[in-house]
């Protein structure tokens, strides 16, 4: 159970971060900028689920999908990166390493 820890971190860090920004019902905006790089699971569920319904003024509606789809790309986002930060840490690396060699 020690060596699993990072995954409490990781995973449990992501559905608390993607719970708790439901549960204040966030209004989060499309990643725009250097944002898109950081957040890039968020732009691509927010590619993958489409623009909205369409208005007559040829903009585009907000759907509560949308919104669900960046909750959920934020906290995907959070898992990704804290995951590769883990893994370029030195210590976290040799340590996996070590286990799949066992």
């Amino acid at each position: 159970m020690q060596r699993y820890w990072w995954l409490f971190v990781v995973f449990g860090g992501a559905a608390i971060l993607t719970a708790g920004l439901f549960y204040q019902d966030v209004a989060l905006s499309p990643p725009e900028g250097p944002m898109r790089v950081l957040l890039w699971p968020a732009a691509l569920l927010l590619w993958a689920i489409g623009p909205g319904v369409q208005l007559t003024n040829g903009r585009y509606e907000w759907t509560p999908v949308q919104d669900f789809a960046m909750w959920v790309g934020y906290g995907v986002s959070w898992a990704f990166w804290l995951t590769v930060l883990l893994w370029a840490t030195p210590s976290m690396r040799q340590w996996t390493l070590r286990r799949w060699q066992d």
